[in-house]
């Protein structure tokens, strides 16, 4: 029978045979494919957190440009025709164009907002002209629009 000896001694005294290797393998094998599953809901718990306090910070910072500036702010919510995945803020001009405040922001892969009744009301879907699209939002995309006005309040 093959053993693996660890250290000096007698061949018949000690060590490990491949039979005794192997279930240990296979215990910690199976260890393993308990703890990590519990490792990632915490860290999927995590990360959907930190997005929603990342996008109310970023609602309150558009507000707060909007009270500042005397200007309209809009949040941009773009959807790929079934899930919100991106969204942007843009400041409004007089003359009606629009200037980014910030990078379109990304949701984490794998968190979306879904397209319902719900999240839809919250504002006005439109389109925009492929000019005034972010380099990641195909044209044709419907957006949900999110306003606000000069006093701070939304329409």
């Amino acid at each position: 029978m093959l053993r693996i000896l660890m250290g000096k001694g007698d061949p018949r005294r000690g060590g490990f045979t491949l039979l005794e290797m192997l279930v240990v393998m296979v215990i910690a094998g199976m260890l393993i494919g308990l703890v990590v599953p519990a490792i990632v809901g915490p860290l999927a718990a995590t990360t959907l957190t930190s997005t929603a306090a990342s996008l109310a910070s970023d609602l309150q910072a558009a507000r707060q440009e909007a009270l500042t500036r005397n200007l309209n702010v809009e949040i941009h919510f773009y959807s790929d025709g079934e899930f919100i995945r991106h969204y942007g803020a843009y400041r409004l001009a007089e003359d009606g164009s629009r200037d980014a405040i910030a990078p379109v922001v990304s949701l984490p892969g794998g968190m979306v907002v879904s397209e319902d009744a719900t999240v839809t009301s919250i504002g006005t879907s439109t389109t925009l002209d492929e000019e005034d699209l972010p380099d990641s939002v195909p044209p044709g995309t419907p957006i949900y629009l999110f306003r606000f006005l000069p006093d701070g309040s939304t329409d």
